[in-house]
C-alpha cells in the first residue's frame, strides 16, 4: 500500500509540474516576439473568469470553477492554443485563496484546469482541420474536444482526491464518474451554443453566455437549497444516510403490499468506548466510516437508515442473493477510513428475511434486532486478543439462571474472571486459561433445572433439597456436553464442587484426581459466593473471605491454588481488579445486560 501511495504521489507531482509548465510557457509566449493574437480578448476572458469566481465558490455541487467553464473553453475560438491555459489562472488563484488552500493547492488546481483545457483545445484544433470546409466545422470539432476535456479533467480530479483520501485510483475514478450530473453538461451546452455564434459577434456572445450561466446557476442554487431543506427532514446530518424519521415513515407506511425483502440491523460494538476514550469527534469518524462501508457494499436498490446513535438498518430485495453480512464485515476490516483509527472497529449484524421471519418491516426488524444482540452477546467477552466467545444459546441460559436468583446476578462473569486470574498466576497454558474462563461463564448453567423455591430459600435446605441442588453440576455437564464444549471445560463444570478431602460432589473425587480446571474454579466460586449477598446472609468482607479460604486449604480447596489466590490478592483485591477489567475491556453493556452491580 505504501508503494502504491508513493506512485500516486509521483503521478500527482508529474501532473502538477506539466500543468504549471504549460502556464509558464504561455506567459513566455505572451511577452516574446511570438505575439498572441486578440490580446484584448485574452484579457477580457481572464477578467470575466475572475468576475464569476465568487459565484464559483458558492457552487453547491463542489465543482467550484464550473461557472467559468464556458468562458475558459470559448477562448479556444479566439486565441492561440498555447495561450488558453492563461485564461483561468486569475479566477483559480482567487478561488483557492478564498478556500484557504495550502500553497501546494494553488499549483495542483492550476495544473488540473490547465491540462484539461490544453488537451481539449488541441483536440479542437485537430478536428477543425479534419472538418475544414464544413459549415458546422466549429461545432463538430468542439464535441470531441469537450469529451476529451471532461475525461482528462475528471481523471486528474480522481488522482487528486485519491491521494488526499488514501483510496485506490480505480475506486476514486468510479466514484468520480458517478458524481457526474447535469451541471457539467449544462456548461458544455452553452459552449456548443457559443460555437454557433458568428465570429464577428463572439465577444458580445461571450458576455451573453456568461450572464446565462450565472442565471442558470442562481436558479439551480435556489432549487438546491430548497431540495436540501426537504431532504434534511429525512436525512441524517452526520452520515448523509436516511434518518430514523425516514425509517419510521417507511415502516409505518406499509399498506399490506408484502415483498420478498431482507432487513439487516448493524450495530457498532463498544461505540461508547470510542467516545469516552477519544472524544466525540473520533466517534463521529467511526460512524461516518461505517456509513461509507454500508453504502459501498450495498446494492443501489438498498435503503440505508441510521436509526440510533450507533445502529443502522438496511432494507433491500432478497432476490439479489448476496451474503450481505460477510460483505459488510469485510468492508469494515478493509476500510481505509476506519483503519486510520487507533482501535479496531467491529460490528454485530442481524438478518431477517421475508416471509420466513415476518411479513412486515416491524416484524422483520424485531427478528433482525434480536439476532444482532445475540451475536453481540456471543462476542463480548474479549481481552488481550483472546476470544472467549460463548454460543448465544448458552448465554441465554446463563441469563435465565441469573434471573431466577437476583442475589447471584453477575456471579458467572465474576467467577470466570477470578478463575482466569488465578490460572494466569499459576502459569497454566493459554488454551487452558481460555477453557477455564469459558467454564466459569457456564459453571452454574445446570441450576436452570433447580426449582426457584429451593434456589431462593432463605433458610437451611433439607437433605432432599440439598440432593436436588447437588445435581446442578451434572445437569450443566450434560447440557454443555451436547453443545461440544471441550473436555477441560466439561471437567470444570462437572467437578467444581468436589473437595480436596474427597467429601464433595457429585463423584467424591479427592486431591489431584480432581481436574486442575475444577480446582481453580472452586476457589473463584467460593470467593465470589462469600463476598456476595445471599438470600440467607449478608456478604462477607474481602479479608474475612481470604481468611476462610486460607483455613480450608488442604480440606476443601487445593492448597497450591489457595496459596496463589492469597498472593494474588495481596496488592489489590480481585473485586476491584474485576471492576477495572470490565471498564477497560468495554464490558459495560454486558454488565448491564446480566445485572452486574459494582
Amino acid at each position: 500500500m505504501k508503494t502504491y501511495t508513493r506512485l500516486l504521489q509521483l503521478l500527482l507531482f508529474l501532473i502538477t509540474v506539466a500543468g504549471n509548465a504549460l502556464v509558464l510557457n504561455a506567459v513566455h509566449l505572451l511577452f516574446s516576439h511570438y505575439k498572441i493574437v486578440h490580446f484584448p480578448i485574452l484579457i477580457e476572458l481572464s477578467v470575466m473568469g475572475l468576475a464569476v469566481s465568487p459565484w464559483s465558490v458558492k457552487m453547491p455541487s463542489g465543482a467550484s470553477w464550473r461557472p467559468g467553464i464556458p468562458l475558459m473553453m470559448m477562448s479556444l475560438f479566439l486565441v492561440k492554443p498555447a495561450a488558453v491555459v492563461i485564461v483561468p489562472v486569475p479566477g483559480l488563484v482567487l478561488i483557492t485563496a478564498r478556500a484557504r488552500g495550502s500553497w501546494k493547492k494553488y499549483f495542483e488546481t492550476i495544473a488540473h484546469v490547465a491540462l484539461g483545457l490544453y488537451t481539449g483545445t488541441w483536440t479542437y484544433v485537430g478536428f477543425s482541420h479534419f472538418f475544414h470546409g464544413n459549415p458546422w466545422s466549429r461545432t463538430l470539432a468542439l464535441i470531441p474536444a469537450l469529451i476529451v476535456h471532461l475525461l482528462v479533467n475528471r481523471l486528474i480530479s480522481a488522482v487528486i482526491v485519491a491521494n488526499r483520501d488514501q483510496r485506490t485510483l480505480y475506486t476514486q475514478v468510479k466514484m468520480t464518474l458517478r458524481e457526474l450530473h447535469w451541471g457539467y453538461f449544462n456548461s458544455y451546452i452553452l459552449i456548443v451554443l457559443a460555437s454557433m455564434v458568428d465570429p464577428r459577434y463572439l465577444p458580445i456572445g461571450m458576455l451573453v453566455i456568461a450572464i446565462l450561466q450565472i442565471g442558470v446557476f442562481l436558479a439551480v442554487s435556489h432549487y438546491s437549497r430548497i431540495e436540501t431543506l426537504q431532504k434534511s427532514v429525512w436525512a441524517d446530518g452526520l452520515t448523509n444516510l436516511e434518518n430514523r424519521s425516514a425509517w419510521e415513515r417507511l415502516r409505518d407506511g406499509e399498506r399490506g403490499n408484502h415483498r420478498n425483502r431482507l432487513v439487516c440491523v448493524v450495530d457498532v460494538n463498544n461505540f461508547k468506548d470510542f467516545n469516552d476514550k477519544h472524544g466525540h469527534l473520533v466517534g463521529d469518524d467511526v460512524l461516518r466510516g461505517v456509513a461509507h462501508v454500508l453504502k459501498s457494499v450495498s446494492p443501489r436498490t438498498a435503503r440505508i437508515f441510521r436509526v440510533g446513535g450507533d445502529e443502522f438498518v438496511l432494507v433491500l430485495p432478497r432476490y439479489l442473493n448476496i451474503d450481505l453480512a460477510t460483505l459488510i464485515r469485510e468492508g469494515i476490516s478493509q476500510s481505509s477510513l476506519l483503519n486510520q483509527l487507533d482501535e479496531k472497529v467491529s460490528i454485530s449484524v442481524g438478518l431477517a428475511a421475508e416471509p420466513e421471519d415476518g411479513l412486515t418491516l416491524t416484524d422483520l426488524f424485531r427478528v433482525a434486532d434480536r439476532r444482532m444482540y445475540e451475536e453481540k452477546r456471543s462476542t463480548r467477552y474479549t481481552e488481550s486478543g483472546m476470544d472467549f466467545g460463548v454460543p448465544a444459546s448458552v448465554l441465554s441460559l446463563i441469563l435465565a439462571v441469573e434471573s431466577k436468583d437476583p442475589y447471584t446476578s453477575g456471579h458467572n462473569l465474576r467467577v470466570a474472571f477470578y478463575a482466569w486470574q488465578l490460572a494466569s498466576h499459576l502459569n497454566v497454558e493459554p488454551s487452558l486459561m481460555k477453557s477455564i474462563f469459558r467454564a466459569g461463564l457456564v459453571h452454574d448453567v445446570g441450576k436452570i433445572g433447580i426449582p426457584d423455591a429451593i434456589l431462593n430459600k432463605p433458610g437451611k435446605l433439607t437433605p432432599e433439597e440439598m440432593r436436588i441442588v447437588q445435581q446442578h453440576p451434572v445437569i450443566g455437564f450434560e447440557m454443555c456436553r451436547k453443545l461440544d464444549f471441550a473436555k477441560s471445560e466439561l471437567d470444570a463444570i462437572h467437578h467444581h464442587h468436589e473437595r480436596w478431602d474427597g467429601n464433595g460432589y457429585p463423584l467424591g473425587l479427592q486431591g489431584d484426581a480432581i481436574p486442575l480446571s475444577a480446582r481453580i474454579l472452586a476457589v473463584a466460586d467460593i470467593y465470589d459466593a462469600l463476598t456476595s449477598v445471599r438470600s440467607y446472609r449478608t456478604a462477607w468482607s474481602h479479608s474475612e473471605t481470604l481468611e476462610y479460604i486460607a483455613e480450608t486449604a488442604g480440606r476443601q480447596l487445593d492448597p497450591v491454588c489457595v496459596e496463589h489466590w492469597v498472593a494474588l490478592n495481596q496488592t489489590k483485591g480481585q473485586q476491584q481488579q474485576f471492576i477495572d477489567w470490565v471498564k477497560q475491556t468495554n464490558l459495560d453493556q454486558v454488565s448491564a445486560t446480566i445485572g452486574l452491580d459494582y
